[in-house]
Order: C-alpha cells, then structure tokens, then sequence
C-alpha cells in the first residue's frame, strides 16, 4: 500500500528525565501499577513526534507523583487503552504493554480488503469482503459496516458484486430489529438528499435477515460528494420504521473516511480485475468498451498518475474520495481497453525512470507537457 503503522510498546526506558515530575525511574519501575491520569490527545488526532499524550501517576495516592509520556512520530493516533467512565478508577498500564498505534493516514487504519472470487458456472467475477474498514478492536474483524440502531439494534451492510450487478447488502439479528415486512432503507446524507435501497430479495436464515438491494454508479458518486449521517429502514407502509444512533466506535467519528474508502477500494476492485456491470439498459464492459488513457496529478505532492479507465471523470471522483487533492490533467479516448492498455505501456515504460510506485510518477514540467500533448484530442 506504501503506508506505514506503528505500534507502541510502553518501556520504562522511553520517559524522559525532564518529563518526571516528584519521582524517579526506580520509583516508577517499583510501583506495582502505573496509572493514567490524563490523556492529553484523543483518538484519531493528528500528533507530532514528542507532542505529549498522557500523563501517567506512579502512585494513586499522590498524583503529584507522574512523568509524561510523548509521541514517538507523527501519525494519528488510536489507544488500546481508553479512559474510564468513572474518573475515580483510572486506566492502568504495565511494562511492555501496547499502548497505541500511530497510522499515517485514515486510508491506513479504515483500510478495506476486497476478496475476488470467481463462478465457476458462469464464470462471471465476484465480489465481497475479507475485511472492512480496518482491524477494528472493538468487535470481531468485520466485513461490514456496522450501524447502531434504535433499540440498541445492531445493522451491516456490505457493497458487494454478484451476476454482474453491484448490491448493497443489509443484515439484522430479528431478535434486535423487529420490522416484520422491511422494503426500503434509506440513506441520509449531509446535503438533505436521501439514497433510496428498494429491496429486490429478503433472506431469514435462523434468525437473521438478509437484504438485497441494487446500488448504481450514481449512488456511488452521491456518497463520494457528500456525507452519510443517518440510515432507516423503512416498511412498504411507511408506518414502520427504526433510525440509526450512530456508528460503530471503532470509526471515532470517521464514518464518512470510512465508507469513502471502502466504496474507492470496491470501485478499485472492479476497474482492475475488468468487471462487466449490468445497470438497467446499460452494461459497462470494462474489456471491449471505449476506453481512455489519462493523466491525474496530486497537489498535495506533485505526483502524477498515468492510468486508463472507461470513465476518467468517474475515476477522478473514486481517486478523490481518498484524496481529495487529486485532479484530472489530460485523457484520450480509444476504441477499447486492449489499445489503451498498449498506450499506457508505452508511457510507463518512457517515464520508468522517475516511477515512485504502481502508477505515480514524480515528473516534470515538459514531461507533464509531453504526456499532455500525447493525450490531446
């Protein structure tokens, strides 16, 4: 991926003498337990090497007695330990116990893992998941997104590709979301449009619903522009209905990274194995189609991107939706993948010299100008 993860192990060897306060090291490599009065940062926070992040007591009965604990790089950051809810029982940490991991980026932490699998009757590619939104601590590894619902209900769902065509997939325990006859779930977003999911196939399979619903390209770029900040799932009467509360703890508050992510990687996925979709009137054959060659560049680093795509405004949009300082420079229709795939070579073979990785080059202005001439129509 070209991200890094760093995982924290607390030492006694890593405080500073300048950061303990009334004690020393053998006081606090004699205390039976550490605990943590204060964190000074949150999860998800961006921290620099040596910012301060807790500050940790060698004795509960004098508080004055503590040493600061700081960054150890920059990254944001996610605790293994968390405060209590009663301020009276504070967290307590050991020698050589994980305290937290720093990530580079949101892509790095609410990563995705897209599992390709193929019909071996039709021979048609398929889609789901070995992991969504990251290694989340707070349940079982999922392969979902998971909503809190009223009731203390609890709801997933999943994009995933079948026959052809992509779906979005809900499941509920009935034991915890009682709605005898559910037909649309429908998706808030932060600009008061509402994605409407009709469901085409609903499955009971020993206490638990399964349902079906189509999700189109459109869908996929209403939830890239905006943000997701509410679910219901709704009877065919419009009677009966049940909201969500919010969303898995694990996201922070990062629902919108979350699903961003996990729709680019899905939408990755369908572009680089060559997926054909079915949409209504309309199939996008990712191999015989028209197809373009194109040229994006990153603000945030200068690079540049030489790839090919059926849809290059589309892919401008998934690329975006996990950074959003990337820009579509140049692109070139030809008649199908086959010859676009050739030109693209020919351009990564030309620049391999100044390749940073995959598709991304760090190039210059005439060679900007080059490849923007190349790809002039």
């Amino acid at each position: 991926m070209g991200y890094s993860t760093t995982k924290y192990v607390f030492h006694y060897d890593d405080i500073l003498k300048e950061d303990m306060n009334n004690c020393n090291i053998n006081d606090i490599r004699n205390a039976q337990f550490l605990f943590v009065d204060d964190f000074y940062v949150t999860d998800g926070d961006f921290v620099k090497k040596n910012d301060p992040i807790l500050k940790v007591s060698c004795d509960l009965l004098d508080r004055n007695k503590f040493f600061v604990l700081r960054a150890i790089q920059d990254g944001y950051i996610d605790f293994y330990i968390h405060e209590n809810d009663d301020k009276e029982i504070p967290s307590i940490i050991l020698q050589d116990m994980e305290l937290y991991f720093l990530y580079e980026n949101e892509i790095v932490k609410f990563y995705s893992v897209p599992e390709i699998k193929i019909d071996k009757f039709t021979k048609n590619k398929c889609i789901t998941w070995l992991l969504v939104g990251g290694i989340n601590r707070y349940s079982t590894p999922a392969n979902s997104i998971h909503v809190l619902m009223e009731n203390e209900g609890n709801l997933h769902f999943s994009i995933e590709h079948h026959d052809q065509t992509n779906y979005i997939i809900f499941k509920y325990y009935r034991n915890q979301i009682s709605l005898s006859n559910p037909f649309l779930i429908i998706f808030l977003l932060d600009n008061d449009e509402k994605i409407n999911f009709v469901v085409e196939n609903k499955i009971n399979n020993n206490g638990l619903t399964i349902l079906q619903c189509k999700i189109s390209q459109n869908h996929f770029m209403e939830l890239i522009k905006n943000k997701l900040i509410g679910i219901r799932i709704q009877s065919k009467d419009s009677i009966n209905k049940i909201d969500s509360v919010g969303f898995d703890p694990w996201y922070n508050g990062n629902i919108d990274s979350v699903l961003k992510i996990y729709i680019a990687a899905f939408l990755n996925a369908i572009e680089e194995e060559e997926i054909t979709i079915f949409e209504e009137d309309d199939t996008t054959n990712y191999s015989d189609d028209k197809c373009y060659v194109y040229l994006m560049h990153d603000l945030t680093n200068g690079f540049c991107k030489i790839g090919i795509s059926n849809n290059p405004i589309y892919r401008e949009g998934t690329l975006q939706s996990e950074k959003p300082t990337i820009e579509l420079l140049a692109k070139k229709q030809f008649p199908n993948r086959k010859i676009a795939k050739s030109i693209e070579k020919s351009l990564h073979e030309a620049y391999g010299e100044y390749r940073v990785r995959g598709e991304w080059f760090e190039l210059s202005d005439n060679d900007l100008d080059a490849i923007r001439k190349t790809l002039s129509n």
